[in-house]
C-alpha cells in the first residue's frame, strides 16, 4: 500500500481495514497473526478489534502499530493524531486534532480540492453566499448581507467570498461577474464533527428565522408522538423520499431564493427493557 494515502483518512479503522485488505493482496502469507507478530502484539487478533471497534488504540500500543505498518516522520504524526481524532468524544478535542492533521497535510501533495469541501462547511453562511454571489443584484458585500436570513456582517461576506476564490469555489470572470465552479460538492467525505457542527448551526438558525420571518414565509412544524421501531424505519423513509424529491425541484428548476431544507425526526425516549 502506498503510505502516503493515509492524508485521505480521517479514520483510523478504516485506514487499518484498506491497509490489510491491500496488503493481503499484495502478499498471500499476510494476515492478522502475522502483523501482530511482526508489531510485537501478543493478541494475533488486535487489529482485528481496533477494526471493528471493540477496542482502542492505547499510547503503547500506538507506538507498535506505527512500527509494525511501516509509518515515518509526518505520517506518523499524523497516524497518532487521526488515532485520538477517532477515539476522542470530545468535541474540544476532535477540533484540536483535526486541526493539527490538516496543518500535516498542507505540508504534503495531498493537499488539494477535498481540503475545499472542509472550509466550506465551516460556517452555515459560505454555501449561501456561493448561491447568491452569481447574482446581478448587488453591488457591495452589505447587498448581499441584506439579503442573508438569519442576518450577517458585510465582514463576514467579504470573507466568506475571499474563502470561496480561495478554495476555487468560485471564480471571477474577466468581465468581473462571479461563477461557481464545476466542482460537485458533498459531503461523503467530510468529517463527522464538521457535518455534525454545520447542522447543530442550521438548528440553531431555524429559532433566529422564527422570530426573524414573518409565518406565511416560514415552515415550522412539529409533533410528539409514538411510533413502533417499524413505523420509525418507514417514516425516515418518507422524509428520504420527501428530501430527493424537493431535492430533484431545485435541480430542475433555476431558483432566485436561497432556502435551508431541515427535517428532524429522532427519539424523545428509550426503551428501558431493551438497554438492559
Amino acid at each position: 500500500m502506498n503510505l502516503d494515502k493515509i492524508y485521505e483518512y480521517d479514520d483510523y479503522r478504516k485506514f487499518l481495514a484498506d491497509y490489510f485488505s491491500i496488503m493481503k493482496e499484495k502478499k498471500s502469507q499476510f494476515s492478522f497473526r502475522y502483523f501482530a507478530s511482526r508489531a510485537g502484539f501478543k493478541s494475533p487478533n488486535f487489529c482485528y478489534y481496533l477494526i471493528n471497534g471493540t477496542r482502542n488504540v492505547s499510547d503503547k500500543s500506538l507506538d507498535k502499530l506505527i512500527k509494525g505498518i511501516g509509518l515515518k516522520g509526518k505520517a506518523s504524526t499524523y497516524f497518532a493524531s487521526m488515532v485520538r481524532y477517532t477515539q476522542t468524544d470530545s468535541k474540544e478535542e476532535k477540533e484540536i486534532e483535526y486541526s493539527e492533521m490538516d496543518r500535516i497535510r498542507k505540508s504534503t501533495s495531498f493537499y488539494k480540492l477535498k481540503s475545499s469541501s472542509y472550509r466550506y462547511l465551516e460556517e452555515w453562511y459560505y454555501p449561501v453566499i456561493r448561491e447568491l454571489v452569481v447574482k446581478n443584484n448587488w453591488k457591495t458585500y452589505k447587498d448581499i448581507a441584506k439579503q442573508i436570513v438569519p442576518s450577517i456582517s458585510s465582514k463576514e461576506v467579504e470573507k466568506g467570498i475571499e474563502i470561496l476564490l480561495d478554495n476555487g469555489l468560485i471564480e471571477k470572470s474577466v468581465s468581473g461577474k462571479f461563477l461557481q465552479c464545476d466542482e460537485a460538492l458533498t459531503t461523503g467525505e467530510i468529517p463527522h464533527h464538521l457535518i455534525k457542527n454545520i447542522k447543530q448551526q442550521h438548528v440553531l438558525n431555524s429559532i433566529d428565522v422564527m422570530n426573524e420571518l414573518p409565518k406565511e414565509e416560514r415552515f415550522l412544524a412539529g409533533s410528539t408522538l409514538m411510533l413502533t421501531d417499524e413505523s420509525y424505519k418507514k417514516s425516515l423513509e418518507i422524509l428520504e423520499k420527501a428530501h430527493a424529491e424537493i431535492v430533484n425541484l431545485a435541480i430542475q428548476e433555476e431558483g432566485d431564493r436561497v432556502f435551508q431544507l431541515n427535517f428532524q425526526l429522532y427519539p424523545n425516549s428509550i426503551d428501558t427493557e431493551r438497554k438492559s
